[in-house]
């Protein structure tokens, strides 16, 4: 409904819409198909996730993502020159959307309703509070660069995105890990074996740490491979930004308790306080120091993300009347 409603408003104000977004038309419409079915591919393979069913999405993700390049490949060589760009979005995207929609009709024939209240009402009440937390983490990842540019110029940004998409990348690797690691986490919380939770969280945290050291330790020849001499001076933001990595990993850890206990106003709150201050330290530090204080204001902010999550878990599992659940000495040390 969310997907439509905002389709209806880009086809009643497309004519000017289009000068400032500068995509053509037809770019737009599959954007909007994808975004559409591709809600229902999450939702099954969360589903899925949470009942360790992995094959399928397995299987799934690897024929998408297999057939979308080879079909984009194939369309590409058939295209003009002027429609290149369309053809590679065409084959990326058909693929997806027609595989989306098996997934979205086989939800609709299995669920057979679409409208049930008390799901709609449990679901708007814990989402809310999350859609200014997503909008924060959008500054948190994209203000940087945004602010380079404007600051320093589109030279200086682009270092600095080559850079952010090095250190980024370990972010792939906990990303996965955290995809099964929060259905098993919550099953924990629920038998209240909340040993094991900490000392897997310890275990992960150490392998992140050493993952993203080992990122900074390769960063001057990772760098000159990607991008040659031009981008060396990428070396000194590759640390800070690889550390936050391993922030973004911690403060995970403590939002699952928030997640659980349905306490996700906190994790509003805790998401626009660092957007907030990642803003703001970038337009004092950049104008002094250069586009290399963005890495640095980054890796802050997710330390501060991490340390506001702990108190507001800290809150919860006071009035849960829990003992713990992750120890925050051994996290200090």
């Amino acid at each position: 409904m969310i997907t439509l409603g905002i389709f209806a408003v880009y086809c009643i104000g497309s004519s000017v819409l289009d000068s400032y977004i500068d995509l053509p038309k037809c770019m737009m419409i599959m954007m909007f198909f994808e975004i559409f079915f591709s809600t229902a591919m999450s939702f099954w393979a969360i589903r899925n996730r949470f009942e360790y069913k992995y094959k399928s999405v397995i299987v799934f993700t690897l024929l998408v993502a297999f057939l979308g390049p080879m079909i984009s490949i194939w369309l590409i060589s058939l295209a003009s020159n002027s429609m290149q760009a369309e053809a590679k979005v065409l084959g990326m995207l058909g693929i997806k959307i027609l595989f989306y929609i098996f997934v979205y009709i086989h939800i609709l024939r299995k669920g057979k309703k679409v409208f049930v209240k008390e799901y709609w009402l449990y679901a708007l009440a814990y989402n809310l509070p999350l859609i200014p937390h997503y909008l924060s983490q959008q500054v948190l990842t994209q203000a940087d660069r945004i602010m380079i540019n404007d600051i320093c110029g589109k030279s200086d940004a682009a270092i600095y995105g080559v850079a952010y998409q090095l250190a980024m990348a370990a972010f792939m690797f906990t990303y996965a890990i955290h995809n099964s690691l929060g259905p098993w986490t919550f099953e924990k919380i629920k038998k209240k074996e909340y040993t094991s939770i900490n000392n897997i969280a310890i275990l992960i945290e150490l392998l992140i740490g050493i993952m993203c050291f080992g990122f900074s330790l390769v960063a001057p020849e990772l760098i000159y491979i990607l991008g040659g001499e031009v981008y060396i001076e990428a070396v000194w933001v590759v640390p800070p930004i690889a550390m936050s990595v391993l922030f973004q990993t911690i403060y995970t850890f403590f939002s699952y308790v928030e997640f659980y206990f349905e306490k996700t106003k906190f994790v509003m709150i805790a998401s626009i306080i660092c957007a907030i201050s990642n803003l703001f330290l970038n337009a004092v530090f950049i104008p002094l120091y250069g586009f290399a204080a963005a890495g640095y204001t980054t890796l802050f902010c997710y330390v501060l993300y991490a340390w506001v999550h702990y108190q507001f878990m800290k809150k919860i599992i006071i009035k849960e009347n829990i003992d713990t659940v992750y120890s925050g000495k051994k996290y200090g040390s």
